[in-house]
């Protein structure tokens, strides 16, 4: 008979990508293709080329076709940069929820509700190093751009120091961006003109760049121990003598196994013998040692 092997316990976790990046990058992912698409499509509409299919029940016959394409380009773009603002918004928001990976208390405080998006935006590139990073400069001008197309007569500005910054590192924007001329990205988004489909698509790609390098630096800083016990504290939340009881109610095996598993459930991985940031060496030993009593009373009061 062969001997079955059990599975080596795992007694430390990290964490590669937030829950947070993950959301954003579902939401934000594919828009570009999808941008794409849709100018592919208006450029059959400019060239005459496209006919109103059987299964539309409505009626379309602009007057002017070319026109009515160019318009919906803008209406397109204006779309994306909105919705842009938006993923934004909600990875920052994401980041905040419980169980946050945000576990410094100062940077935490500023990502509170009441805040701009823009002053978020701010807060997370200072506390990561990306203030003068080109992609969070184009971020927070795609911001600003974006309020001033959807809020009616929006006037907020892009201040000055803001354009100088951009300004300062226009020749790596052009070199990264396929060519994207600064001075007419701000000359633009300051008159609130619509976003052409170069500058629209080079937001997208700075800010899967700002997010990739700002998750970075927060996974990287951030005290582990801490999230664990902010993700155990969350999942028994909903029933904790229940969940507790499950949990902690198992032999030593199985409660360490559980507790991997639920730790995994948010985002957290096995270390590699490349990863600087892990949770500390016997944490999860000393947590699956806990009696479900006291697993209840450490979590209940961090809820």
């Amino acid at each position: 008979m062969f001997e079955s092997r059990r599975v080596p316990v795992v007694t430390q976790l990290s964490i590669k990508t937030s829950p947070a990046r993950r959301s954003f990058k579902e939401m934000l992912g594919h828009n570009n293709h999808f941008l794409i698409t849709i100018m592919v499509g208006l450029d059959a509409v400019a060239r005459g080329d496209a006919h109103l299919s059987k299964e539309f029940s409505t009626i379309w016959a602009p007057r002017d076709a070319t026109q009515s394409a160019r318009r919906s380009r803008e209406f397109a773009c204006k779309a994306l940069a909105a919705w842009l603002t938006d993923s934004i918004a909600a990875y920052i928001n994401n980041l905040s929820a419980s169980p946050s990976i945000i576990t410094d208390s100062a940077l935490a405080a500023t990502m509170e509700a009441g805040r701009s998006v823009g002053d978020k935006i701010r807060a997370l590139a200072v506390a990561c190093g990306q203030e003068a990073d080109a992609s969070t400069l184009l971020v927070r001008v795609g911001v600003i751009w974006r309020n001033r197309l959807v809020h009616y007569q929006a006037t907020n500005p892009i201040s000055r120091a803001l354009a100088d910054a951009l300004l300062a590192c226009r020749q790596e924007i052009t070199s990264d961006y396929q060519g994207l001329d600064v001075a007419r990205l701000l000359d633009s988004a300051g008159r609130s003109h619509a976003p052409t489909f170069k500058e629209v698509t080079s937001l997208v790609r700075a800010a899967h760049k700002f997010v990739e390098q700002v998750d970075g630096q927060l996974l990287g800083r951030s005290d582990l121990n801490i999230y664990v016990m902010n993700i155990l504290s969350h999942y028994i939340s909903t029933s904790p003598a229940e969940r507790t009881s499950n949990v902690w109610g198992k032999d030593d095996r199985r409660r360490l196994a559980s507790l991997v598993q639920i730790c995994k459930q948010y985002g957290m991985t096995e270390p590699n013998h490349e990863t600087l940031n892990r949770t500390s060496e016997h944490l999860l030993q000393e947590i699956s040692s806990w009696t479900p009593t006291r697993a209840k009373a450490e979590l209940c009061v961090r809820t």
